[in-house]
């Protein structure tokens, strides 16, 4: 399912994972009892006379818990995302094989956010996220523990902490401006 190579030259290292899975429902509670069942597969080789890491790792969702439409996987973790590729699986209730679904990976240097905009089908009884992705080697990875936290959120509650997070951001500029303009005024009345 992973689109891009693992170099040759990759060795397969021995490294701890530290997994954090928080749940938060529509509603609001917080759920902390469920746990993920994950395989991590980092590969170290070396590009440009850097030491690499090219991670693989498969997140498999609780038992019984579905991902709908519009809802949100985040994942972050002290490794740097480079390029990552996304995939979700599910599979089927009948034939028991898993089949790629269609999501959008939103990505930045640490984190992914992971949802479907579309009504995904009844018939997937399981799920599992696949993310590979290169990143430079860091402290973390030397010694052996690279941390990861999963958050299962409801994509409205994203979208409106994302609305809050833009309007304290123009109050702040209006603010900022605001004591420019007042410094000004007040050099050119001293003048």
């Amino acid at each position: 399912y992973i689109n891009k190579k693992i170099p040759k030259s990759a060795q397969l290292i021995d490294t701890k994972v530290y997994l954090n899975y928080l749940e938060i429902s529509q509603n609001g509670v917080i759920n902390i009892n469920n746990k993920i069942d994950t395989q991590l597969y980092p590969f170290k080789y070396y590009e440009d006379g850097k030491s690499m890491i090219y991670t693989v790792l498969s997140l498999s969702f609780p038992k019984n818990m579905y991902i709908s439409k519009d809802d949100i996987i985040k994942v972050n973790t002290n490794l740097y995302f480079e390029s990552p590729d996304v995939i979700l699986l599910g599979r089927n209730k009948e034939n028991e094989e898993w089949k790629k679904i269609n999501i959008i990976a939103n990505t930045s240097l640490d984190e992914i956010y992971i949802y479907s905009d579309q009504i995904i089908d009844s018939k997937y009884k399981d799920f599992k996220i696949i993310i590979s992705f290169p990143s430079i080697e860091n402290e973390y990875v030397k010694n052996n523990t690279i941390y990861y936290n999963i958050h299962y959120l409801n994509y409205t509650i994203y979208k409106y902490i994302k609305f809050i997070n833009i309007i304290i951001v123009f109050l702040l500029i209006i603010i900022f401006t605001y004591i420019l303009l007042k410094l000004k005024n007040k050099k050119f009345l001293k003048q």
